[in-house]
């Protein structure tokens, strides 16, 4: 596996994560350095907060997580509540697999 697939591997195995966080935890809402450190119980490193970026902007785009910007603040993400159920529907069709990806 090259560093371009170990990299991918990362970030949906973050994503499937914070699927399964925010299922738990809807209200949940923070930075990415907060979701790094307290959703997911990661190491703040460089490396590690560009795989959880690319994993929380692959939900954003996904209308999953929503971004809140404030001035002079970094952003903050939640779960989008219309599409709560979604994220059920995401992990039920990921249960039983030997691999997230």
């Amino acid at each position: 596996m090259d560093n371009d697939d170990a990299s991918a591997a990362r970030v949906w195995d973050i994503t499937c994560a914070l699927l399964q966080y925010l299922e738990t935890a809807p209200a949940a809402k923070d930075t990415l350095e907060g979701i790094a450190q307290w959703w997911l119980w990661l190491e703040l490193t460089e490396p590690v907060l560009k795989d959880v970026k690319q994993a929380v902007a692959l939900l954003v785009s996904k209308g999953i997580i929503l971004e809140t910007r404030r001035e002079g603040m970094s952003p903050y993400y939640g779960l989008n509540p219309q599409r709560r159920q979604m994220i059920s529907s995401i992990l039920s069709g990921l249960e039983g697999r030997s691999t997230l990806h």
